[in-house]
């Protein structure tokens, strides 16, 4: 990553090599309690005005997918960076988040986990909302229906995914016979997948969105178990209200709780996301890396001396 350095008596600049000289014309050039109207709504600012430290992104990126600033407060401890995070849009929210819904606990191996609860009255059909963008540009490369999915999803998901199970998979061999004829043998192999779970509550649109992620190709049957893109075979258990699919035997517990908490892995590191409230236009929410790995990876001497 390029990035411009310039320095004064009692000043620092940092920045990108493509509008620095502006930027540093606006330093060398600043007068005596002279702010921009930038900076001005920046200081006014009182999100997170406990913390030391404060960063403001904001974007043409994020601008044109309607979100007009991200603010972070770090912290830390001795065992991990906390992100104390606020994101902000230009139009009001289209979701809420509901006091409690569907939670999978994690597991000892679990690397990928959701579990969020949310009102998406507002969400459906809304492609002015950022989290609309961004779930139709996920579904995009496999025509994902996602108006019909938010017709039928009342907000609610837990996921979980980590672990190795085994299942049997069938698949088919030509084998001659004693006469020496061609013919097809259906076998049995066992093989080792990824542990997978996801919980939706629904509606009464339930089954017309099966039936179109069934005539997309997108959820084809195999036996008594369903696949559901690249994921591995998985059983289907539906009721009015839900949809549960799992890789293992048993179906997994599912709980209720208030939490709004997920787990990605990033790079065998586990940085957990939490959100913690909604205003009109704004989520507030935290963003926790472990040090451990990092540190192991970049400051070797520091992990040796503990």
């Amino acid at each position: 990553m390029n990035i411009a350095i310039s320095y004064g008596k009692d000043w620092l600049l940092i920045g990108s090599p493509s509008k620095f000289p502006q930027y540093l014309r606006y330093v060398v050039q600043a007068k005596r309690y002279g702010i921009s109207t930038r900076w001005r709504r920046f200081l006014a600012d009182e999100t997170f005005s406990d913390k030391p430290l404060l960063i403001r992104a904001i974007s043409p990126r994020l601008k044109k997918n309607g979100i007009a600033s991200i603010l972070f407060a770090p912290t830390n401890d001795s065992t991990s960076i906390t992100l104390n995070t606020r994101i902000t849009q230009y139009d009001s929210l289209s979701f809420k988040l509901k006091d409690d819904g569907p939670f999978f606990d994690a597991q000892e191996y679990s690397n990928r986990t959701i579990n969020a609860h949310f009102n998406i009255e507002q969400l459906r059909g809304n492609s002015r909302s950022p989290l609309y963008r961004i779930l139709q540009k996920s579904g995009k490369k496999v025509s994902f229906p996602l108006d019909d999915f938010l017709d039928a999803w009342e907000g609610d998901i837990a996921f979980r995914m980590g672990g190795i199970q085994k299942i049997k998979e069938k698949y088919i061999v030509s084998e001659l016979d004693e006469n020496f004829n061609v013919t097809e043998v259906v076998k049995f192999k066992e093989v080792k997948i990824a542990g997978f779970s996801l919980y939706l509550t629904m509606n009464e649109s339930k089954d017309k969105f099966l039936t179109t992620v069934f005539n997309k190709g997108i959820l084809t049957s195999e036996g008594n178990k369903m696949r559901l893109l690249y994921f591995p075979p998985m059983y289907m258990k539906g009721s009015d209200t839900s949809l549960l699919f799992h890789t293992g035997r048993y179906a997994p517990v599912v709980r209720s709780d208030s939490s709004h908490f997920s787990l990605w892995t990033f790079n065998y590191t586990p940085v957990s996301f939490s959100l913690d409230s909604t205003l009109s236009k704004s989520v507030y929410g935290k963003i926790q890396i472990p040090l451990k790995k990092l540190i192991r990876d970049y400051f070797p001497e520091i992990e040796s001396q503990q």
